[in-house]
């Protein structure tokens, strides 16, 4: 692609930002704590969250920022995007915060150098795959220029083969909406064009994954369907040719931002699959080839690390011990806990009483988290299912202790989440995921709790509304629940 064609592409995007909003949000996996927690096990001496500089290439309106800005006010967060409507609103959601360690600043990835600075974490969501070629090359040498020598980078794109099929509808719906210039006309047809496909008598799995593209589609925000599905670039990569690119920049494959063992906790129907993979563990990078090939991944979110950086694998349950575990556990039966809020939903099977009683603990703390040294006595045996846990998700892990509270006499919501309940109903938590509040009331009821009011105020705030002393209760758990109460 030459410079000049590269060039007209990012032009065309950057208005087309301007035009229509891509919705801000937090990004989980991108948290500095979550980076640093797989960091530290394997093997790295990652930079403390909450003393820290992040970095976020493409970070549109600065919300996957504005709530680590927040809680982390000795740390600093730059984020840097080319389109000037989505900084400008970044930059007066950050001043109705206070916050002074957060810098949003338009400008081209492609023109970032050393002078920036270096960084502990860098952030490339949703931003690889939908660029030119020259911006890829520039986020992969950013990402090993301004890394820190201990440093992570995290970034995300379009995987194969999960995307081949994908990539089929989207160019059906490029070809669908061509020679319609107004935006919010292109979604309303790319919907339609998936709606006849799925609606056509023909039966077969081109159909079934109409009809399940449709659903995704009906749920997603217009902003993302025109700019991630619709947009001009959709690169495709498969993981061994991302990495291929990855260390001819000079950088090394750390994990996925999901850590995960791969398929190593199926049970015995799926022996031969285990057995597989047990047998790609000397070989890191095939084994998460292969694993996509199972997977039929079509998203990924890889951490990167200076290729001089000595890494540690497999991980040791001894790397556990200055960490800080929380999981949602609910006892089902004697053997089994069940996990339905907070990251991944699943269930554990305990194989004896010292690994129910870990989790029994962690079903009280929650949202709280536990010191592991605290929560774990009995020896390798539970650590080792502590980190079962972490693996599939279930089992939450971090560097810091949790800052979620109980209600208290007058309650406390983040500010950030003050502040995002009165615009709508997403709101991000205290974990950095994100919770739709579908209900008005208490949306409104999060807006209140600034640390000011008792329950008696509160009541009196909300006026002549369906709650009572009872319902407020109710609805103050479900919000401790959902880690949106602090000190």
């Amino acid at each position: 692609m030459t410079a000049a064609r590269a060039l007209s592409i990012i032009t065309r995007m950057t208005d087309a930002y301007d035009r229509i909003a891509y919705p801000g949000s937090a990004f989980p996996d991108t948290h500095p704590d979550r980076l640093a927690t797989i960091g530290q096990l394997l093997g790295m001496r990652t930079a403390a969250p909450d003393a820290c500089r992040v970095l976020e290439l493409g970070c549109g309106d600065g919300m996957n920022l504005l709530p680590l800005a927040w809680a982390f006010p000795h740390s600093t967060f730059v984020g840097i995007d080319r389109a000037v409507a989505p900084i400008e609103r970044g930059r007066r959601r950050a001043e109705a915060l206070g916050l002074r360690n957060l810098r949003l600043e338009q400008a081209d990835i492609l023109e970032i150098g050393p002078e920036l600075g270096a960084f502990d974490y860098i952030v490339a969501q949703g931003v690889f795959s939908w660029v030119p070629e020259p911006v890829r090359q520039a986020v992969l040498r950013i990402s090993r220029q301004n890394l820190a020598p201990q440093g992570i980078a995290f970034i995300s794109y379009l995987a194969l083969p999960g995307s081949h099929l994908r990539s089929v509808f989207r160019d059906m719906m490029r070809f669908h909406v061509r020679g319609i210039p107004d935006p919010e006309e292109q979604v309303r047809q790319a919907r339609a064009v998936v709606q006849l496909i799925a609606d056509a008598p023909s039966g077969n799995a081109h159909q079934e994954f109409a009809r399940s593209l449709l659903d995704e589609l009906q749920r997603a925000d217009d902003g993302v369907i025109f700019h991630d599905l619709l947009a001009e670039i959709n690169a495709t990569f498969h993981f061994v040719q991302f990495i291929d690119l990855a260390m001819r920049a000079g950088l090394q494959f750390l994990s996925e931002a999901e850590y995960e063992a791969g398929f190593y906790h199926l049970g015995e129907e799926h022996a031969s699959v285990v057995e597989a993979l047990r047998r790609l563990e000397g070989d890191v990078l095939a084994r998460e080839q292969y694993l996509d090939f199972l997977r039929c991944r079509r998203f990924r979110q890889t951490l990167l690390v200076h290729a001089d950086v000595s890494l540690t694998r497999p991980v040791s349950p001894d790397r556990m011990d200055a960490l800080h575990a929380a999981g949602a556990a609910v006892r089902r039966d004697e053997h089994t806990f069940e996990f339905s809020e907070g990251g991944r939903k699943g269930e554990m099977s305990v194989p004896g009483l010292a690994e129910a009683r870990v989790l029994e603990r962690l079903g009280a703390a929650w949202p709280g988290t536990i010191p592991v040294r605290e929560l774990v006595r009995d020896g390798d045996a539970s650590k080792r299912f502590l980190l079962l846990g972490y693996e599939r998700g279930l089992i939450e892990l971090w560097t810091l202790p949790s800052r979620c509270v109980p209600p208290s006499d007058r309650p406390t919501a983040s500010p950030v989440a003050r502040l995002q309940a009165a615009e709508g109903i997403y709101v991000a938590t205290l974990k950095h995921r994100v919770v739709q509040l579908n209900d008005s009331l208490g949306r409104e009821l999060i807006t209140l709790l600034d640390g000011t009011r008792d329950r008696a105020s509160l009541l009196d705030a909300l006026g002549d509304r369906q709650m009572d002393a009872e319902s407020l209760e109710e609805h103050l758990r479900e919000i401790e629940g959902h880690a949106l109460l602090c000190a």
